[in-house]
Formats: C-alpha cells, sequence, structure tokens
C-alpha cells in the first residue's frame, strides 16, 4: 500500500503546535523551528572579530570622551612682542621683517646700561651679545633664558677645566644652578660671586682683620 505524504496544511499545523508547545523560552522555538527548517539563523549571533559587544563599546564610547582642554601655556615674552605694536622697533616692516640692524647693537639700543652695570662684566654682556643665553620673543624660562642653569653655563663653560680641580662646589655641578653663587651678567671680581646671601655682587674690599680684646 502506498504511504500517503502529509498535507502541507497538516504539517505546518505540527509545527504551529510544537512552537506553542515550547513556546515559553526562545531557546525552545528556536530548537522546533531548526529542527524542520534549514537556514535558520543562530539565535546569539556571533560577534565579528575586532569589534566588541555593547558593555564593551559602551565603556569605550566613555573612554573617548573628549578631555576639558587644558590651559593655554604662558611663557615670559619680551615686552615689544607683548606689545605688537613695538614690533618696528627692531624689525623693518618694509623689508620682510628683518632687523634694523646688527644683534649686538639691537640689544644695546635699550639695555645699554646694563653694560656699565659692574667693574667686571660677563664677556657676552660686554660685546652686547644677549643672545647668547637669550632669546628675542618669548622662552619658557625665566628672564627669555635660552636654557636654565647649569646646561646654559656649560654651553660656554667646562665642568672642569682640563688641569684644573674640580669645582669647589658643596654639591655637584649639575645638581647647582651657577647663579646660586655667581652673577650672570658681572661683578666685582673676576668671578662675579654674589655676596653670602645670593642677594648683589661680593664687596671687592678685602675683609677686615678680626680685632684682639683690649686693642
Amino acid at each position: 500500500m502506498r504511504q500517503r505524504t502529509p498535507h502541507p496544511l497538516t504539517l505546518l499545523g505540527a509545527i504551529a503546535a510544537a512552537l506553542g508547545a515550547f513556546a515559553c523560552t526562545p531557546e525552545s522555538r528556536h530548537r522546533v523551528l531548526t529542527f524542520f527548517f534549514d537556514g535558520v539563523p543562530p539565535l546569539h549571533p556571533a560577534e565579528e572579530p575586532g569589534t566588541a559587544g555593547p558593555a564593551a563599546r559602551a565603556t569605550t564610547a566613555t573612554a573617548v570622551a573628549p578631555a576639558p582642554e587644558p590651559p593655554p601655556i604662558t611663557w615670559p615674552e619680551h615686552k615689544p612682542t607683548l606689545d605688537k605694536k613695538l614690533c618696528g622697533t627692531c624689525h623693518d616692516r618694509n623689508a620682510s621683517f628683518a632687523i634694523v640692524k646688527p644683534l649686538t647693537e639691537l640689544c644695546v639700543s635699550c639695555h645699554e646700561p646694563t653694560l656699565r652695570e659692574f667693574p667686571r662684566m660677563h664677556g657676552p654682556v660686554a660685546f652686547g651679545d644677549c643672545a647668547v643665553c637669550h632669546v628675542a620673543h618669548a622662552s619658557r624660562y625665566k628672564h627669555l633664558l635660552r636654557e636654565e642653569a647649569p646646561g646654559l653655563c656649560f654651553r660656554c663653560h667646562d665642568r672642569t677645566p682640563e688641569g684644573a680641580r674640580p669645582h669647589p662646589c658643596p654639591r655637584p655641578s649639575d645638581q647647582a644652578p651657577c647663579l646660586t653663587c655667581h652673577d650672570a651678567h658681572g661683578g666685582t671680581d673676576v668671578h662675579f660671586l654674589l655676596d653670602r646671601q645670593g642677594k648683589g655682587p661680593r664687596s671687592s674690599a678685602p675683609p677686615e682683620p678680626p680685632k684682639r680684646e683690649g686693642s
């Protein structure tokens, strides 16, 4: 006897009944569908490599939130630079802002009194060569210095000159700013030494001998 093929409506009714019987959870419904049909998409699709899940995406979104902008960095600036109207003091406005005279003469035109500040002057200062230690417009260091001491000083001065004894400093020279003991522009003696308080040039007068009792 020939076996009868179930009518399509009968098959759909059986599937509907099965889905109704297992409709309590999505997992149960998915098992029924995959039993009767091919190509049923997975219940929980696997995420592609390199993609993050919802929690990770939320974390990433939080991590890349724009940070508040830091306050602008303000550096010491030369007075003519601060006042934009004074650029012509040093630059020729009609010649691509070339300087109006040699640099050594240019600095002296405003800072001439510095050349006569002390009886003995530091070489670059005596010749008006301020650019050896200073920059003309702005610097991250005080006094528009090119670098902090002692690094700035060691550009010209050896740490220990050849054939000389080490510097008689209580701390290593790399850790002791030279300006603690010396004035960078000049002084009353050959070493431009400051007084013991570091407040001015050391007096050139020899110290008085100690007085004896009864004298």
